[in-house]
Parts: structure tokens; C-alpha cells; sequence
């Protein structure tokens, strides 16, 4: 492990606690996500944000998986999901306008407020479990925050005096919770996941302090710490997304008076940038907890981990007062790859896991923790491409699209063309409405080593790895183009994939799809021939046995020219994506690659559903470039805490 980092951010943090003293509300957003109503969202990202709406959202069963739970409140202990069906189904419908998401999420809400006791329970646990039965808690705190979003979007009474009632329910009957509920099979910071952030929303809503004083007393949220700990450790404290949750309601709290509210946060971020505890697909976790290894297989990247993930990389933008590129780096890494690997070709299916090696398999039910979270991240990824504070005006991710927004009174729109990531052009053009003088801000991936980006015409120097910043006066139509020239790159494996190498070109990675080459049943062309097979079908014959064994098999033998390396057209992943061809050996006798034992292989964008393979031997293994994202080879001064 590399925890160099880990007593300069602890102390930093403990020194900007100390000088900033009771902070004024709001510090934990100096900058503000644009609201989702304001954008409208295109190209890749759009298109998979509108596959779990329209592949997904409106196709799952509602009754048996969703609502039927809450009519019976026959469980002992279960985690449904309902609260976040609320809240993302909210938040799709305010995004899109769509009159049919809106009746679903109205449904929804109609029939689990019929379920509501007179004494304000809103769950599905049979009364001699409520609260402290398995995950009654973080099943409640998410219908809290469902009904406020509800609340924020829509502005339904009926809905925030639901959640009132539910958190009042839960405030009151505190005192009845059994000694020692919280040292059971998962921590209690594990079991009430989502109850903090479901009284902070409430609170946002309301006003009304004691859902916050609730989190504080109660809870210990001020005060919560705990480091990242490797390992399923009892109770669930080595569990990864149940950590970072822990870290992003810190950061939400980050208004109140109290000390080092930063730190968890601050320590899982080292931890993953530096310390080798994230994947190059940008995933973290070996069997949804932390993991330095680099383990590549199986129960790999917890698409719940996933999400909490991308969480933390925008908080910490909202709570700096300058934004780090290498946090948006990070966030498309995952974003990219990870999250977008999870999903389906037709958006109908979520996976739990998004392993590197191996078969990856689909979650067979649309309800408990990965498909839930992976909608709920979907519904946001619309506010991770603008941030505002004051008259500043930031872009972190390329996607598409068309803004409106206003910049201190200033209305302004912004129309973005681009085609990334296959291509790394980005055209901006941005129409205030009347001149006026605002700041608009770039992040510089930290990955581009020849980035450019014009004014108007006018050349502006930049830096990879920073934040372009171009203050002047706007006029309408000016125009603003980013360049990012991709190349393809060999990155070096880390911890257990030493001596191998990934293939990425920009935030993209590359994988290997052995039925896209040639794989399958070696016996359908062996020996289903009647006669000698020519030296063509021999081949074909040959590829197809090598390709149907084990991925680990397979990169044990191969060996990868990684100067062969070609960027194709393929649009089996996404439409106008991007392949790779290289030549490789295919047997595993190879000492080099030849004519004679070598074939020109297909590696496909890594979210390819039968994708099965990531690293891979390289014949010059010199060739192997570091990850700079993991590195710090870019990183500048500018992953400042909020210290106003």
C-alpha cells in the first residue's frame, strides 16, 4: 500500500477544521451542480442515461417486486429498494418531462403512502422488527429521501409530510432500539446507510434542524471515523460503498461546526488514487470491500462501490475551492468504464459486479442494493457536467449538449458538440444573453499530453492535468473549442497484474471478447470435418480452440504487440464506438509475433457485454506506460478542502 498521503491530508484536514471554526451554511457547495431541469444531456452519456429510462426504468414489475412487501409488512429483515425507485424515478421525470416516467413515479408514491401506520412507520418489517431488523433503517432513510426529492422537484406536500412523519417515527422510537443492535452481523453505520442522508434532504427541505441534530446526537455523524480498513472485517467495516456513504454525508455536513469533517473522505480518496485502491476500469473492491491487490477477477467492482464512488469525486469539486482535474478524471474513468460496463446492450439488465477477468454475470432481480444504486447514479449524471459558483461557470465532463443557466443574475446558454470519446474534439458555444462578464472553466484530463483550446480563434495556453480558467467579457455566439488528441497507450498493471498491460486510449478501455474472435466449440470444426482441413480452416480451427479457454488461460499464453495497435470503427458496444486491432501470438509456444504464429485480435470498448479479458502480456514490455491518473503524474495544487 501507498499511504504517504494519508497523515498530510489528515493533518490538513485537521488544521482547516480548526481555522475555520463554525462554518457559514452551505460551505460544503462553493460550487453548485447545475440543476438537471437546465440540461439536456446527448452522445454517449445521454444515450445511456435514456437506456435506463426507457430499457429499464419503465419496464420493471412494480407489484411483487416494489409495492406488495409494504401492503403485507410481513419480513423479519430485507432490503427492498423502494425509497430509491422514488427518488430516481424523480428525478428522471423532472429531467426528461416525459408524462410517462411521471406516472410512474406518481404511482409509486400514490400507493406507498396507502401503506403509511398512523404512527408514521413506511416499511415493509413486521412490528416486533422494526428499526433495528435488517436493513429496516437504511430502507426507511431512502423513502425519507425519495419523498423530499419528490418534495424538491415537484413541490408534493403530501409527499414531505410523509417523510416528516417517517423520520418523526423514527427520532420518537429511537430509545427502543436493543443494546447492542449495531455489533450484529453488519455495523450499524452499515445497516443505517441512507437514514443521514434521508434526514439531511428533509432538512433541506424543511428547515427544521432537528433531522440534522438527529444525525449528530444520535448518530455520531460529526464525529464518525474510521480508517479504510482491507478485508470483509467484522460488521462490515472493510465494506467499500458502505465507507464512502459514510464519507459523502460527512462532506454534506460539512456546514455544521465540527471537527475534521473531511477526513474520511480525504483518506478514502488517497486510498484509491494512491494507495492502489482502484482498478485502471476505475472500480474499487474485491467482494464489495476494500482491496489493494489489484484483483482482477470475480467479485470484482460493486456496482453499489461504483456509484458511491462517482459521489465522491463531485462532492469533493462542490466542497473545493478550486476543483482538482484529477477528480474528473477519475469520475469519467469510472463513469466510462465501470459503470457503464454494469449495464446491459439493452439497458434492461444491471450486474453486481464488473470483474476484469471472467465471465461477468447479470443481478436477476431489479430490486435490493446494485440495480437500485445504479439507476439512482444514472438519474444524476446529467448534474456531473456543469458547476456554478458566483460568475464562474466549470465544465468537468464532455458530453453533448445544450445548458441554460443563469451566472449571477445572467442568463446564459451553452450548446456543446463532440463526439467524445471517440474523437477528443469539443466545441463550445456559448450565447449570454445580453454581454456580460462571467469566468468559464475546463478540466484538462490528465491523460491528453498535447491538449489545445481556442477562443474565438485565439490560442490559450493549458496544462494536462489542470483547470483552464478564461475570464472576459461574453458575447453572443463566441466560440470555444477544446482539442484532445487521443493515442492508444499500453498501461502498466499494478500489485497482482505486474508484468501486464491494459490497453486505453483517452478515458476508454479496451477489453477482449473471445466470440467476437473466434471463439467456441473447438470440437464444431475439428471434428465435425470430413476431410482435411485446409490450411485456412486449420487456423480458424486453431483460433477457435485457443479462444474457449479460461480468459486466464488465454492471457497466460498470448503475447500482444502492443506498436500494432489500430483504432477501428465498431459500433457493437455503443454507436460510433471504437475498437482496437493488434497482432498477437495465439499459441502459447509464441516467443514473438509472427506471420506464422501470430493473428491480427480484436479488443472492444471495455462495457462489451461478453467481455472477458483486460490485461495482457506485451512482446516489448518496456513499452508499458504508468497510469497517470493513479500516479499523481499530473496532479497540481488544487485538491484545496473548503476552507471559507
Amino acid at each position: 500500500m501507498n499511504w504517504k498521503l494519508l497523515a498530510f491530508v489528515s493533518a490538513m484536514s485537521a488544521a482547516v477544521a480548526s481555522a475555520a471554526g463554525a462554518q457559514a451554511p452551505d460551505c460544503a457547495h462553493n460550487w453548485r451542480k447545475v440543476d438537471l431541469r437546465e440540461i439536456k444531456v446527448r452522445g454517449e452519456i445521454g444515450r445511456r442515461i435514456d437506456l435506463t429510462i426507457y430499457g429499464n426504468l419503465l419496464k420493471i414489475e412494480l407489484e411483487n417486486q416494489f409495492l406488495n412487501h409494504f401492503r403485507a409488512k410481513k419480513l423479519g429483515g430485507d432490503s427492498v429498494g423502494t425509497g430509491k425507485l422514488i427518488e430516481y424515478a424523480a428525478r428522471f421525470a423532472a429531467y426528461t418531462g416525459d408524462p410517462e416516467v411521471l406516472r410512474l413515479k406518481n404511482y409509486v408514491v400514490d400507493e406507498l403512502l396507502k401503506t403509511q401506520d398512523a404512527d408514521g412507520y413506511i416499511g415493509c418489517l413486521r412490528e416486533d422488527s422494526r428499526l433495528w431488523g435488517y436493513w429496516d433503517l437504511a430502507e426507511t432513510g431512502f423513502i425519507i429521501l425519495g419523498l423530499a426529492t419528490d418534495h424538491h422537484y415537484f413541490g408534493e406536500k403530501r409527499s414531505l409530510a410523509a417523510a416528516e412523519r417517517a423520520a418523526d417515527y423514527i427520532i420518537r422510537n429511537w430509545h427502543t432500539m436493543p443494546e447492542g443492535w449495531e455489533d450484529a452481523y453488519i455495523s450499524g453505520t452499515a445497516a443505517a446507510v441512507g437514514l443521514c442522508w434521508g434526514m439531511e434532504m428533509l432538512y433541506r427541505e424543511t428547515g427544521n434542524r432537528r433531522y440534522l441534530d438527529f444525525c449528530t446526537r444520535e448518530r455520531g455523524l460529526d464525529k464518525w471515523y474510521a480508517p479504510v480498513t482491507i478485508g470483509r472485517a467484522h460488521g462490515l467495516y472493510g465494506h467499500s460503498a458502505t465507507h464512502l456513504y459514510q464519507a459523502i454525508v460527512q462532506l454534506e455536513f460539512q456546514s455544521r461546526p465540527t471537527p475534521a469533517l473531511r477526513r474520511v473522505a480525504d483518506e478514502a480518496a488517497a486510498f484509491m488514487l494512491d494507495g492502489d485502491g482502484t482498478l485502471v476500469s476505475g472500480a474499487c473492491g474485491l467482494w464489495e470491500c476494500w482491496t489493494d491487490d489489484q484483483s482482477a477477477r470475480t467479485g470484482i467492482g460493486e456496482t453499489c462501490s461504483t456509484a458511491f464512488q462517482m459521489r465522491l469525486w463531485d462532492l469533493l469539486v462542490q466542497c473545493s475551492d478550486e476543483p482538482s482535474a484529477r477528480w474528473g478524471d477519475a469520475l469519467e474513468r469510472t463513469m466510462y468504464n465501470s459503470l457503464f460496463g454494469a449495464q446491459s446492450k439493452d439497458g434492461r439488465k444491471v450486474r453486481y459486479y464488473i470483474p476484469l477477468e471472467g465471465e461477468r454475470v447479470y443481478y436477476p432481480s431489479d430490486t435490493y442494493c446494485c440495480p437500485n444504486n445504479f439507476r439512482r447514479i444514472m438519474a444524476e449524471l446529467p448534474e456531473y457536467l456543469f458547476y456554478k459558483s458566483g460568475d464562474r461557470l466549470f465544465a468537468n465532463l464532455y458530453s453533448e449538449c445544450d445548458l441554460v443557466t443563469e451566472l449571477e443574475g445572467l442568463k446564459v446558454r451553452v450548446e456543446e458538440r463532440t463526439d467524445y470519446p471517440t474523437g477528443g474534439r469539443i466545441e463550445f458555444t456559448l450565447n449570454p444573453e445580453k454581454p456580460g462578464e462571467f469566468a468559464f472553466l475546463l478540466r484538462i484530463p490528465g491523460w491528453c499530453e498535447h491538449p489545445s483550446l481556442t477562443v474565438d480563434g485565439d490560442k490559450v495556453d493549458v496544462v494536462p492535468g489542470t483547470i483552464a480558467t478564461i475570464r472576459r467579457e461574453w458575447k453572443r455566439g463566441a466560440k470555444v473549442v477544446l482539442d484532445l488528441p487521443m493515442k492508444v497507450e499500453a498501461i502498466a498493471g499494478r500489485q497482482r497484474q505486474t508484468g501486464r498491460a491494459a490497453f486505453m486510449r483517452g478515458p476508454v478501455l479496451y477489453a477482449l471478447n473471445t466470440v467476437r474472435n473466434g471463439g467456441g466449440n473447438p470440437s464444431s470444426v475439428i471434428d465435425g470435418a470430413s476431410h482435411m482441413l485446409t490450411a485456412e480452416e486449420q487456423k480458424a480451427a486453431d483460433l477457435r480452440a485457443f479462444f474457449s479457454k479460461d480468459p486466464a488461460d488465454i492471457c497466460g499464453e498470448m503475447v500482444v504487440d502492443a506498436t500494432s495497435a489500430k483504432v477501428v470503427r465498431d459500433d457493437s458496444v455503443r454507436p460510433g464506438g471504437t475498437a482496437l486491432e493488434v497482432r498477437a501470438s495465439t499459441t502459447g509456444h509464441a516467443v514473438g509475433v509472427t506471420d506464422g504464429n501470430g493473428s491480427t485480435i480484436l479488443l472492444t470498448e471495455f462495457p462489451d457485454c461478453e467481455a472477458v479479458a483486460t490485461y495482457f502480456r506485451l512482446l516489448d514490455p518496456s513499452l508499458a506506460k504508468s497510469d497517470k491518473l493513479f500516479t499523481g503524474e499530473n496532479r497540481k495544487e488544487g485538491d484545496k478542502p473548503c476552507t471559507k
